[in-house]
């Protein structure tokens, strides 16, 4: 019987050898299959270094409007009574405005409100500086940053 098996077994993988040797040549790949579900997010990177771009702007205004110093200002006027505008370089439509009162050479400044808008121009900021009772505008001197 065991002559038998054996027999079988020699010529079932002659059978297959002969059969593999027969195949013809591997055809073109099939299409694509469906995309599979979106994995899940990576973790978040540290910070990166802050770049030549994201360097702030800044105007250091006077009282009467003068430009004492900063950085991309084109120019910096005294509108009116506490009214400034200050003109930059480049477009800062799509920036931050944040302003301060200034001080006066090591004396406190005088209790101010300061707010800040863009102006009639996309390089224009707009300054007012209020007394404290928010009722009536005061000239002071003030720094102004601009980050874009």
């Amino acid at each position: 019987m065991r002559a038998g098996h054996h027999l079988i077994a020699v010529l079932a993988v002659l059978l297959l050898s002969a059969c593999a040797a027969l195949q013809g040549p591997i055809g073109p790949p099939g299409p694509p299959g469906a995309q599979g579900p979106p994995g899940e997010p990576g973790l978040v990177g540290p910070p990166g270094e802050v770049g030549a771009t994201e360097v702030p702007l800044f105007a250091l205004v006077a009282g009467d409007g003068q430009l004492v110093r900063g950085r991309g200002v084109a120019t910096a006027a005294r509108v009116s009574i506490g009214s400034y505008t200050v003109s930059f370089d480049r477009d800062v439509s799509g920036c931050v405005y944040t302003a301060t009162v200034g001080g006066r050479g090591g004396v406190p400044p005088e209790p101010r409100f300061i707010t800040t808008d863009l102006g009639g121009s996309m390089k224009t900021v707009i300054v007012e500086a209020w007394n404290v009772d928010a009722r009536s505008h005061a000239d002071t001197s003030f720094h102004l940053v601009v980050r874009c």
